[in-house]
């Protein structure tokens, strides 16, 4: 048992479960943290949601989830978090027209999970150095997280 925080779907909210897990970590109320993510694209209501705002990714959306966990306790770790930063604007419904973001490299739209896809995928290729994850969506609304490699 122990303390959760959970947000609504979103990669800004994933970043801020991702703040509030680091917070706890350095203030000691946890030792270990799972941060996760999951998408029911193929619900009819998300499915609408994204033909409507974003059509280009709707042949592309699945249902997907993905989980890291954090912890600074000295254990055998393949990766450590450098920086994570979020930018947001407050949505103006009268003059924005969509909430998802524009730049998409993976092969399937992931949603929130991408970021976590993104940064396992990186983190299984040798010749990256610098797993790293930028998102841009809507103007003011930006995630970005870079990750150091430890010693494997």
């Amino acid at each position: 048992t122990g303390r959760y925080f959970m947000t609504y779907p979103g990669t800004l909210d994933l970043f801020s479960a991702m703040e509030r897990a680091i917070d706890d970590l350095r203030d000691g109320v946890v030792k270990y943290a799972l941060v996760g993510a999951s998408c029911d694209q193929k619900n009819f209501l998300v499915k609408h949601h994204i033909e409507r705002t974003q059509f280009e990714f709707s042949g592309m959306a699945i249902d997907c989830s993905a989980a890291m966990v954090l912890t600074l306790e000295d254990v055998a770790s393949i990766a450590e978090i450098k920086s994570i930063k979020t930018g947001y604007t407050a949505h103006d419904p009268f003059k924005e027209n969509h909430c998802l973001a524009s730049e998409y490299s993976l092969p399937a739209y992931c949603g929130p999970v991408s970021a976590l896809i993104s940064l396992g995928l990186q983190l299984d290729e040798p010749n990256i150095e610098v797993p790293e994850f930028h998102w841009k969506g809507p103007k003011g609304h930006s995630a970005d997280i870079k990750l150091r490699r430890l010693n494997e």
